[in-house]
C-alpha cells in the first residue's frame, strides 16, 4: 500500500520583536492514505547582536509521535542553541 500524505497543510509566520529580536513558528498538519494524521510545530527565537544571530530553535515542540514513512519513527522534540556570524 502507498504511505503518502493525500492532505496536508502547513503554515509559517515570524514576528519582529523589540531589542532587534525576532521569532518564527511553523506548524506542519497531514493526514496519511491510512488515516493516521498528526501536526508538528517548530519554533525559532533569534536576537541580533552587531553582526552575530544568536538563536534558540525547538523542533517538535509537542513532541508529537508519528512516521512520514510507515514503519519509522520520526524524531522526537529536540532542541538547539547556536551563534550565526557573518552577514
Amino acid at each position: 500500500m502507498a504511505d503518502y500524505a493525500p492532505h496536508a497543510f502547513a503554515g509559517s509566520a515570524g514576528f519582529s520583536l523589540p531589542w532587534r529580536a525576532s521569532v518564527g513558528a511553523r506548524a506542519d498538519c497531514k493526514r496519511k492514505i491510512d488515516s493516521r494524521s498528526y501536526c508538528g510545530v517548530d519554533v525559532r527565537v533569534s536576537r541580533s547582536v552587531g553582526a552575530t544571530e544568536l538563536f534558540v530553535e525547538a523542533a517538535n515542540v509537542f513532541d508529537v509521535r508519528c512516521q512520514e514513512i510507515k514503519g519509522v519513527d520520526m524524531p522526537p522534540r529536540w532542541l538547539a542553541a547556536g551563534l550565526r556570524t557573518g552577514r
